[in-house]
């Protein structure tokens, strides 16, 4: 049994494929497997295992297209680490990591391990003025955080991100909690995100987890990746996505049907509280939340061009069948970014809310940056006061010189040097 699993599963984007792969192949640390999963790929997935890991790497292949969460269920049982993480193919991890992580569980007896992170626009992205650029967060302190569970959770409820929760994408879990999630779940991956239904099963079994506050991995969007491609313009890489569930309705439980991040979220969140109710008993979804966090994913839908008059529609619909309490907070908060000349008189609460609000985004790895994209796009670290340095910092592949994510990683540490204080 190795020390480390990491499991990369893969489905028709072998060009990524490649430099994730060589990221896990990078590390300095020895005592690992890497296992790539095929989800009935018909491209050139196989020969880029064969070409770029050899006989370092060990291949499994599903023999039909699987949903993500089922693939990533079907990969976790061939995975023989005590601790295992999942590599996304659009993704790469520092050559430090293994390293890193293997000295805190000598000094550490802890369940999950979390890292933080950079964000890299493949020459593929969407978006042809963010490509091969990356964004970085300028605050980083250094060392590890303990942090408890049960505040998190409360957090994820309430649609707040923090970069250090655990979703498998960023953090190594023993094999004991995996093993305990099966037990009270009966699986580990549940639709339709599987990497927020681990997050909760995880700290809602464990008392809290460590957290090193330094960038030991780049997340990558391309034209294919699935999350930042929903949020961006929902493409084709959304739809075959959702078409992969085979019609199964994603969005039972939330009351909204719109292909909006929030609602993938939601709906998870509410079914990993169906499957561990006593656990979970104290915690709820905060509705008012998932109403600001929906529309503020609306509106950034709609700043790229995107029609977004069905799902404006339905919401408001949706929001006038609530309690009154979330139907009124939620549309107070809502009018003030819809009209932000709001009348004196109500300005005090309204206020409070977009303070909330603020909050919510200054705190949200997803929220925060897409703002920081949309409204800043390159910027000059010089320039900006401290209160405007929290948003991520747009590093432009010029300066460094990089041209795909691996070389980016390769150039993280100066980089994180350069533009952080």
């Amino acid at each position: 049994m190795p020390l480390f699993s990491i499991v990369i599963p893969t489905r028709n984007r072998a060009y990524l494929l490649r430099y994730a792969l060589q990221s896990a192949l990078n590390q300095t640390f020895d005592d690992y497997e890497i296992l790539v999963s095929n989800n009935n790929c018909t491209d050139d997935t196989e020969d880029v295992v064969r070409e770029v890991g050899g006989d370092r790497v060990r291949y499994i292949r599903t023999d039909k297209t699987l949903s993500m969460p089922d693939h990533w269920d079907f990969a976790l049982n061939y995975a023989k680490g005590e601790y295992i993480t999942y590599l996304c193919d659009d993704d790469a991890i520092s050559p430090n990591l293994l390293a890193k992580v293997s000295g805190l569980l000598h000094e550490n007896k802890v369940e999950i391990i979390t890292w933080n992170a950079g964000w890299y626009f493949h020459p593929t992205w969407n978006n042809v003025d963010e490509r091969n650029t990356l964004l970085i967060r300028n605050y980083f302190q250094g060392g590890t955080q303990y942090f408890e569970s049960k505040a998190d959770l409360r957090d994820i409820f309430s649609f707040t991100y923090h970069v250090r929760h655990p979703k498998m994408l960023n953090s190594f879990a023993s094999r004991k909690i995996l093993e305990d999630i099966k037990k009270q779940v009966g699986r580990v991956f549940l639709p339709s995100c599987p990497d927020y239904s681990f997050c909760v099963e995880a700290l809602a079994l464990t008392a809290g987890y460590l957290f090193i506050d330094e960038p030991l991995y780049i997340a990558g969007s391309a034209r294919e990746s699935i999350g930042s491609s929903t949020l961006y313009n929902r493409n084709e890489a959304t739809h075959e996505f959702k078409a992969e569930f085979k019609g199964e309705d994603l969005f039972s439980r939330v009351p909204l049907k719109s292909v909006i991040v929030t609602n993938y979220v939601g709906d998870t969140l509410l079914l990993v509280k169906e499957k561990m109710p006593s656990v979970l008993s104290d915690i709820e979804l905060n509705w008012e939340s998932y109403f600001l966090a929906t529309y503020g994913q609306i509106v950034s839908l709609r700043t790229r061009g995107i029609d977004t008059s069905a799902d404006e529609k339905e919401l408001f619909e949706a929001l006038e069948r609530q309690p009154e309490e979330v139907k009124n907070k939620a549309a107070q908060a809502i009018e003030k970014w819809r009209y932000p000349a709001a009348p004196p008189q109500r300005q005090g609460m309204i206020g409070s809310l977009r303070a909330r609000i603020r909050n919510a985004i200054d705190n949200s790895t997803i929220l925060s940056t897409i703002e920081s994209a949309v409204r800043y796009g390159s910027i000059d670290k010089n320039k900006l006061a401290p209160k405007e340095m929290q948003f991520p910092v747009s590093i432009s592949s010029e300066r460094y010189g990089f041209t795909n994510i691996l070389e980016c990683l390769s150039n993280l540490d100066n980089i994180h040097k350069d533009f952080t204080h």
